[in-house]
Order: structure tokens, then sequence, then C-alpha cells
């Protein structure tokens, strides 16, 4: 199935000189919003790793509804990064320490990312696959897979109460939808959209796509690249 690279929309791909630079295979990541990101939101890629080719296991989902074990994802992420541009990094990747995901730490910066300017709408990084094997080139050459999720929202779900807004993959109006995400295979490289997967996220072309009432976190586009050495 054809697929045409996307171009990116937003200016300036700052490289950090503390991040080593390896020939692992690296993974970027890219997703875009209806109007523009916002500071006070929170913009997060969820991303379990598998040695296996096909995993069967269940990948990041959002958190729907309260009490979640974080507020922010369930299912069964290994790693996540978030965006905030509060933090002297605004791209920083985290690694779920235990399985109830409920404690996480600070494990690295991506190695490129796209800076979010005024107005913007795209968040933009890369990862090597070493990133997300506790930075083991052995470890890394092991993986298989990435099963991702793009989550946005207005706020973590940390108590009851309404006004609670997300998005993540699929079409959130639908049950059988909300724990929609990817499997990325690392064994070639490619290119993988959401055109490739059939318009799973809704474009919002029209009001009858738009599959989440805030147009700063409505997910309307998002591409994975695996690019090996």
């Amino acid at each position: 199935m054809g697929v045409a690279a996307l171009g990116v929309g937003l200016s300036g791909c700052a490289k950090f000189p503390d991040v080593a630079q390896t020939d692992a295979t690296r993974v970027i990541f890219r997703f875009d919003v209806s109007r523009e990101i916002r500071s006070d939101y929170v913009y997060i890629v969820a991303i379990r790793t598998s040695t296996d080719p096909n995993p069967d296991v269940n990948g990041p989902v959002p958190v729907v509804n309260y009490p979640a074990a974080n507020g922010f994802v369930a299912g069964a992420p290994d790693y996540y990064v978030r965006w905030d541009p509060l933090q002297s990094r605004a791209y920083i990747l985290y690694q779920f320490t235990q399985p109830d995901l409920t404690v996480w730490r600070e494990v690295g910066i991506p190695i490129t990312q796209v800076d979010v300017t005024p107005g913007g709408r795209t968040l933009q990084f890369e990862l090597t696959v070493d990133q997300l094997a506790g930075n083991s080139a052995s470890a890394g050459a092991n993986l298989q897979a990435l099963q991702v999720n793009f989550l946005t929202m207005n706020r973590i779900s940390q108590s009851t109460g309404s006004g609670r807004v997300f998005d993540s993959l699929g079409d959130n109006r639908l049950i059988s939808e909300l724990n929609s995400f990817v499997r990325i295979p690392l064994a070639t490289s490619g290119i993988y959209d959401n055109s490739r997967f059939s318009l799973l996220e809704p474009t919002s072309g029209t009001p009858s796509e738009i599959d989440c009432v805030d147009p700063d976190l409505d997910i309307v586009d998002w591409y994975i690249e695996v690019r090996r050495p």
C-alpha cells in the first residue's frame, strides 16, 4: 500500500549535544491537532515495546473515567513522551517502573525535536530504539515492534466531575474504538500514517467527522516513520 511522507509544518529542528548519536534504528513520531498546541494542555505519545513482531498484549489506551492509576494512560505502556514547555526540556521521555503504571521516571530526551511556535499545531520528535530499551544497544536490537497511541487531554483524570476532554487514536465517539492503538514493526524501514491505517483517526474534514469537541485537542493526523541504519 503506497504511502506518501508528510511535510513538517513547523520550523526549527533542535538537536541536543548531550544525547549520544548512534547508528541504531530511529523512529519519528508526529501528530497534528485541528487548531493549535496549547501549553496548558497535556500532549503525550505512549509506547509499548515488544520483542515479538506481532504482540497480542494490550497496548497503550486513554484513561476514560476516574479513578485511574495515573490519570493519563492505561493499558500496558512501557514509555511515554510528554510535551511540556514549562519543563527545562519541552519533550521528555519517561519509563514506567511499576506494572500498575503508578510510578515512572525520566530517562532521556528525544535525539531531535520540532519546536512548537505560536499557533503551531504539530508535535514531532525522534527516538532511537536503544532509548526504548534502557539505552542498551543489544536490547534495542532485539526489539521487533512498538505499540503506539497519541493522547491529548485538557487535564489528567485526578478527580470526579465533568469538564474533562480528551482524544486518542480511533473514533472516540464509538465505544468500540476507544481502545485503539497501532502496531509499528521495526524490522524494516517504513512509513505508517493515518492513510495507511484506513483513516483510523477521523480527519475532521466536516462536522460529522469531529470526534473531539475541543479543536486544540482534536487529533486530525499522525505519522510514524521507522528508519533502519
